[in-house]
């Protein structure tokens, strides 16, 4: 029941998105990720990933991950990715001490541009709190979650220039 409210929009998709959302009212432009979303039922541990992309500074060099099951609270979490080559990014969040298992991730240029064109076998996180981890294996039609985010944030913003 938590990891259903936790989660409660999985995307079942293969293809994943950005989706523009420009509030007419506030004149503000969002630019929405689809998420991509692993959860083991037997252990009660999942994740949630989603590239962000932010409209002041242009980049999209940020990765923010929610886990669930792994600890209460979150500080300096730790996320490795890994890739199909074997090789792998290895990132400790910047996000601050927070009770709600969330944590931000930077990406370097050289990182960001592996991400773009390179496709992920297995994701870990591990909390800075208690040091237990969640690793997934992704499937296949996941594998190429970043690849694609990063191609249709491409697409959207050279549609609207």
């Amino acid at each position: 029941m938590v990891m259903a409210l936790l989660f409660t929009t999985t995307t079942f998709a293969q293809d994943y998105e950005f989706e523009l959302v420009k509030d007419d009212m506030s004149g503000k432009t969002y630019y929405i990720a689809d998420p991509l979303i692993k959860v083991d039922e037997d252990s009660n541990k999942g994740l949630r990933l989603e590239l962000f992309y932010n409209p002041n500074t242009g980049k999209a060099n940020n990765l923010y991950v929610k886990h669930l099951g792994l600890s209460n609270c979150s500080d300096e979490d730790q996320l490795i990715i890994m890739f199909e080559d074997g090789s792998r990014i290895f990132k400790r969040s910047y996000y601050s001490f927070n009770c709600e298992g969330q944590a931000m991730f930077d990406l370097t240029k050289k990182e960001v541009k592996k991400l773009k064109s390179m496709a992920i076998s297995k994701v870990r996180i591990t909390s800075g709190n208690t040091f237990s981890s969640f690793t997934v294996e992704l499937e296949e039609e996941e594998r190429t979650y970043l690849v694609q985010m990063y191609t249709s944030l491409n697409r959207i913003l050279n549609s609207t220039n």
